[in-house]
């Protein structure tokens, strides 16, 4: 389903941050309306991505390691998790649930 929208409506538009991070801008019309692809987008993590991020943060915390940052990318469909006193450790898990860190 596609929802067109003329340009300067979507200035003053006051749910444009959120509408553009959920949907999906699929191209500019010849009239200058920016049409929407309303295709839902991954919206949580995979089940395989909650298993692997409730395993990565209960090893974090038996290590006495503070998670600070705790972020789903619907764009990348991957889970980041960035820990430790000086935010040395971060480990990003992908859809299926492999995790790996990052240097």
């Amino acid at each position: 389903m596609n929802v067109c929208f003329p340009v300067h409506d979507l200035v003053t538009f006051e749910g444009f941050r959120l509408l553009s991070s959920i949907l999906l801008v699929h191209k500019v019309t010849n009239s200058g309306n920016l049409k929407f692809d309303l295709s839902e987008r991954r919206a949580l993590p995979t089940k395989s991505q909650s298993d692997a991020a409730i395993f990565m943060c209960q090893l974090l915390s038996n290590l006495y390691q503070p998670i600070q940052v705790f972020r789903y990318d619907r764009e990348l469909d991957t889970l980041y998790i960035q820990a430790g006193a000086n935010d040395e450790i971060a480990v990003i898990i992908n859809s299926a649930g492999i995790w790996e860190f990052v240097i």
